[in-house]
């Protein structure tokens, strides 16, 4: 029966790995059963030994629960958080395989196997939908829509680049497959045109290089590098250095680029509402009707300046706004807080912390904090907090 349960294990998380990255029916499903199976295999009677990180970790599900029922959404933002909103519990997943090596092993080989897959996948929707023909203004995508995958791209590529060189860490069969996965996946970042992934993914391959402190050779290298995806390509190179296309216009902080003018505008009017709601916020996912019956009140002058340009009233392009808005002062405080108390204490992690900061970077352009990719940045804090621990809690 033991030996049963280990095989299903094995399977449960070697699907779960493929599936990140493949299928969002499938991943919802096997997350699912991941976190319930977690949950049953953790050890509850040795909570009082975790350190006061990992208590953190586990109480920051149920507090966006309690804050989201004092918000101005109430009760069912709060049934929000609970059935849409449970990524930070990937904890006990992750707490699972940090105690289980055969189910860790077939876990990473899952998540290569679906990055194999979805980058395959993308160059098939390329022939099909541009029959090869890049621009460099083209938006490729892959089983995920477009800002999802080119985020999972970004990370992808700065956890296999920290990873490649990093001093006898892999053998050289691994090594080159490992390679093949970081050329693979890092033509799938270039292919999706999103200026936010880009910056984020070159931010993290640069963390790496200083964090594994390597010699000028690797920098010259990366320089190289970044200038010939640059200098060759228009279109990226067009699309990041609009990102710095910000001037004052009166009163109002806009841009000449339409995707900057609308990130800035709702940012402006996501903070005005925010000086009404500054503790529990409007409530997760209850940002529309509220914004709507704020901009009204404003008048329509307000609305015209505001509003006329790429305007979301769903979120505010940017996890940093979208959570205070959404979840409040409070929990806003309370959850980047443990992400840079965390980030600091396992600063040392040569793994981990090049992809953290990615994120970080990415966030200011994505609302990734309130969506299905929040599970990546909380499956990191996870595995910076178990590698914490001293030695293992019994």
């Amino acid at each position: 029966m033991i030996q049963v349960l280990s095989q299903a294990s094995l399977a449960l998380f070697g699907l779960f790995g493929v599936s990140v990255l493949v299928s969002k029916s499938a991943f919802t499903i096997l997350y699912s059963i991941a976190v319930v199976y977690g949950l049953i295999k953790f050890k509850w009677n040795i909570i009082l030994q975790l350190s006061i990180l990992e208590k953190w970790m586990i109480a920051l599900f149920p507090a966006a629960i309690v804050v989201s029922f004092f918000s101005v959404g109430g009760p069912s933002s709060a049934i929000e958080v609970l059935t849409r909103w449970t990524w930070p519990l990937i904890y006990f997943p992750m707490a699972y395989l940090h105690q289980n090596k055969d189910q860790r092993i077939i876990f990473i080989k899952g998540l290569a196997l679906g990055l194999f897959i979805a980058c395959l996948y993308s160059y098939l929707r390329f022939y099909r939908e541009f029959n090869f023909d890049y621009d460099g203004r083209i938006r490729v995508a892959s089983f995920w829509d477009i800002l999802r995958w080119a985020y999972f791209c970004a990370v992808a590529v700065t956890i296999l680049f920290t990873i490649l060189i990093k001093k006898n860490f892999l053998d050289k069969k691994t090594w080159k497959i490992m390679f093949v996965l970081f050329t693979m996946a890092l033509a799938s970042l270039i292919l999706t045109s999103s200026r936010g992934a880009w910056m984020g993914g070159l931010f993290g391959m640069f963390c790496a290089l200083v964090s594994q402190r390597k010699s000028f050779k690797y920098y010259l290298g990366y320089g190289v590098l970044v200038c010939v995806i640059l200098l060759t390509n228009a279109g990226i190179r067009d699309r990041i250095l609009s990102s710095f296309n910000i001037k004052r216009q009166g009163d109002q902080i806009t841009s000449e680029d339409g995707s900057n003018a609308g990130r800035l505008h709702m940012w402006k009017v996501a903070t005005d509402l925010f000086k009404e709601v500054p503790f529990f916020g409007v409530g997760f996912k209850n940002s529309k009707p509220t914004l709507e019956q704020f901009i009204e009140k404003q008048g329509p002058e307000y609305a015209e300046k505001y509003t006329k340009i790429e305007y979301s009233y769903n979120d505010q392009h940017s996890s940093y706004v979208t959570l205070l808005l959404q979840f409040g002062g409070i929990y806003f405080v309370f959850l980047y807080a443990f992400f840079f108390i965390v980030t600091y204490r396992a600063r040392h992690q040569e793994i981990f912390i090049p992809a953290m900061l990615c994120s970080y970077a990415v966030y200011f352009f994505y609302s990734a904090i309130v969506s299905f990719e929040a599970v990546i940045v909380f499956a990191l804090l996870s595995l910076m907090i178990l590698q914490l621990r001293k030695e293992p809690i019994k």
